[in-house]
């Protein structure tokens, strides 16, 4: 039985969130998170004090939902279909456009099994 407690989905003996918080500054390629893909909900803080580009996020498996809030000092960019990254850990955006997360914005990500890519399901302002 799924509970939520404390803000924190509870799955009885497996896990089904994580937190995980990430420095990364310049252009990344395939940023790895460090929680294993079979974990379906994985929360990703952003705490840079200088600005971050993502070309695309390692670990996807279909359904998998990522999280991602930039509490950070600096804007994260999130590249669609940047060729630096593997095809399989890319985001596709609407409309081909990159995107942008400034200061305490959110967005919530969902990984395509059809297509292998990262999906953004919704965001902040």
């Amino acid at each position: 039985m799924t509970q939520y407690i404390g803000g924190v989905l509870q799955g009885g003996a497996s896990a089904v969130t994580a937190d995980e918080t990430t420095t990364t500054t310049g252009t990344v390629n395939d940023h790895a998170m460090t929680t294993p893909s079979t974990v379906p909900i994985t929360f990703l803080r952003f705490t840079n004090a200088l600005g971050a580009t993502l070309t695309g996020l390692a670990g996807g498996a279909a359904n998998r939902i990522v999280v991602l809030v930039n509490t950070g000092a600096n804007a994260v960019a999130l590249n669609h279909e940047d060729a630096a990254s593997t095809e399989a850990n890319r985001f596709v955006f609407p409309g081909a456009v990159n995107q942008g997360f400034n200061t305490d914005a959110a967005a919530i990500f969902l990984y395509d099994g059809a297509s292998s890519r990262w999906r953004m399901v919704g965001r902040t302002s």
